[in-house]
């Protein structure tokens, strides 16, 4: 019985210090980057990544299965990443390069590949 009831509240204690420790990390690196409405691109993005884990927790946990995990990873992943492309224009003005297109091509289609695989898998 006290197992039972220990292994949620260990769960979220090493949650909360995994977000502790990701906002630490993310506020001392912060410094001298993109920043949209007060906040830099940096802590936006660490928070809409827990943010979408966090509420993908949801079905993984009412229906106890981990194969939502690789999937949530890879959308995650490429929701992010073309996310900060946006902001990166929207703010800085910056024009793509041929060589940035070409590297968030290949970042895409490397993280649907294994992304499928992964999810196909489980």
């Amino acid at each position: 019985m006290a197992k039972s009831i220990l292994q949620p509240l260990l769960f979220l204690c090493i949650s909360v210090v995994t977000f502790l420790v990701s906002y630490l990390l993310a506020t001392t690196v912060q410094v001298g980057t993109i920043a949209e409405g007060g906040l830099s691109l940096i802590m936006i993005v660490m928070f809409l990544s827990f943010f979408i884990h966090w509420v993908m927790f949801i079905p993984s946990y009412l229906f106890q299965t981990e194969k939502f995990y690789d999937l949530t990873g890879s959308i995650t992943y490429i929701t992010l990443l073309s996310f900060v492309i946006y902001i990166k224009q929207l703010v800085v003005h910056a024009v793509l390069d041929w060589r940035s297109i070409l590297i968030f091509t290949c970042i895409i289609i490397w993280t649907v590949r294994l992304g499928s695989f992964l999810f196909g898998e489980s």
